[in-house]
């Protein structure tokens, strides 16, 4: 989300941690972290930082004090971008489901809009097909880097789920519940890609899925 779609301490939590790491710097350039409270709630994680060391170098500093200057306007063209890519799979005859909360249909849309000034820039979809879909469109795509990393300017693909022998050693009766949470469905029901739109337009993003479900 973002400074620039949503404040947490307005809507009363104590301490809010980012990861600058994404879209607070915006390309890719440097690690590093922020935790924002209350000057009285900082004093003691002050400390911590003071004294353990994970505290940035003054250049990742600057850097990330730089990207600040374009957040809102960077995060209003996620925004819009991610919104014009849900809608276009939301009526693709290949995706059974689009989750976006900028979405009417999505469950938490009335409650983004309330707490939200935009419905950020990652959204995840199922193709049908199950598994053999979701990688035919995997190994279709062209443009869409396939990394673990987010908020950069580039478009990317990610597959979310964890180790096969994470989900073999769980209590049998928590297995599905397990699966459920990390996106992973097995004999190929459902796998979800979730991207990051960036600064291509919409039209441009699509083209690399616009294949889905063709031979």
């Amino acid at each position: 989300m973002t400074p620039a779609l949503q404040k947490p301490i307005a809507l009363g939590a104590d301490l809010v941690i980012h990861s600058a790491t994404k879209y607070l710097d915006g390309q890719g350039r440097a690690v590093g972290g922020a935790v924002v409270g209350k000057h009285d709630v900082m004093e003691e994680v002050f400390g911590v930082v003071r004294t353990c060391g994970p505290c940035m170098s003054p250049f990742n500093a600057w850097i990330f004090t730089k990207g600040l200057e374009t957040l809102s306007l960077r995060m209003k063209a996620h925004c819009e971008n991610a919104l014009a890519l849900a809608l276009w799979l939301d009526q693709h005859p290949a995706v059974n489901r689009v989750y976006y909360s900028g979405l009417e249909a999505h469950p938490q849309h009335v409650l983004a809009k309330q707490q939200q000034q935009g419905f950020g820039a990652v959204l995840g979809f199922e193709v049908k097909g199950g598994q053999e879909g979701a990688w035919q469109v995997i190994d279709a795509t062209r443009m869409l880097s396939i990394t673990g990393n987010l908020g950069d300017v580039k478009p990317l693909l990610l597959i979310r789920q964890p180790p096969r022998m994470a989900v073999s050693r769980t209590h049998r009766k928590r297995r599905q519940a397990f699966r459920r949470a990390w996106f992973v469905w097995p004999l190929g029901l459902k796998v979800r890609k979730i991207f990051s739109v960036t600064w291509h337009e919409a039209r441009c993003t699509s083209r690399p899925v616009r294949n889905i479900g063709s031979s």
